[in-house]
């Protein structure tokens, strides 16, 4: 069995999820933004502005377990997708 990252599990699970956004020029992949959430508060960022944050300074780590093909999502994208969700 080849190795993959250990996040890349949980992004394989929360794949799943149904994305409750209206399709309307969505930039950034819904799982990627729940996957980047949970290690950022894991990483104990406690609001949307922190998340944010903690993605562009670690975006090359990100990177080894998720697209990220816009790069980091705002903090109101963030924001928006929690409160769609």
């Amino acid at each position: 069995m080849p190795w993959s990252h250990p996040l890349d599990q949980l992004h394989a699970r929360i794949a799943v999820i149904r994305d409750p956004r209206v399709n309307r020029q969505q930039r950034h992949v819904f799982s990627e933004v729940i996957v980047l959430t949970i290690v950022a508060f894991l990483a104990n960022c406690n609001d949307w502005m922190a998340v944010e944050r903690f993605g562009q300074a670690r975006l090359d780590w990100l990177r080894t377990f998720l697209r990220l093909e816009n790069g980091i999502p705002s903090h109101d994208t963030i924001g928006q997708v929690f409160s769609d969700a």
